[in-house]
């Protein structure tokens, strides 16, 4: 994964507030729990959040879990909801959006840039597109993220998709204003992903030169 890009297209339409879709890269270290709370005897999952998202919010998230123990927050992190209103101002994302419009299908690209010359995982970039318009996200958080880089090189991660809704224990706060006060009923809620591809070994200090693999 370091120095590559997971692409794919997502349609969102019927993931409404307080409902997610979320595309993970999890360790697959046999002695952690993915789902472990913060209280948990279990140790947690290295992962980063690829997308968590609904019609009204997106972000994105690494996760570093040193020895088994993960930040109660991230400290490397982008949200619609925060960096993307300060950038793009507020209506850039979400149904109606002048750049992307939640009501229909966009593209996701996410790059874990490296390094060439020292192979370090250093950033990680999300442009979000339809039709000609574009969001771009990016958490340059390089200490942070660096000491994930190692896991990115071999077998230890794997992509996983997932829809869920937000609870007490599990709250979410990526949602733009909109969102206010709506009761969390998900169980119509469904995401579409399509054309998923990987990039692979092209990510360098913002060189974009790859194989594609699809699956």
């Amino acid at each position: 994964m370091k120095g590559g890009a997971l692409r794919y297209k997502v349609d969102l339409s019927s993931v409404d507030c307080g409902c997610v879709a979320g595309a993970y890269a999890v360790s697959l270290n046999s002695g952690c729990n993915p789902e472990a709370d913060m209280m948990s005897s279990k140790p947690m999952c290295t992962s980063i959040d690829i997308m968590q998202a609904n019609k009204y919010g997106f972000e994105m998230a690494a996760h570093n879990c040193e020895d088994g123990s993960c930040d109660s927050k991230s400290k490397c992190m982008y949200s619609m909801n925060t960096d993307g209103i300060e950038k793009y101002g507020k209506g850039a994302y979400g149904m109606g959006g002048s750049l992307i419009d939640t009501n229909m299908p966009f593209g996701v690209e996410t790059q874990f840039i490296a390094s060439k010359k020292e192979q370090k995982f250093w950033k990680i970039k999300t442009l979000l597109t339809q039709e000609r318009r574009q969001i771009e996200m990016e958490a340059d958080c390089s200490d942070y993220l660096h000491e994930m880089g190692d896991r990115l090189d071999g077998d230890d991660m794997a992509f996983v998709f997932s829809t869920w809704e937000s609870t007490e224990t599990q709250p979410i706060d990526f949602e733009c204003e909109h969102c206010d006060n709506v009761p969390v009923k998900c169980d119509a809620a469904s995401s579409f992903i399509s054309n998923v591809n990987f990039l692979q070994s092209g990510f360098f200090e913002d060189k974009t030169i790859y194989d594609v693999y699809e699956f």
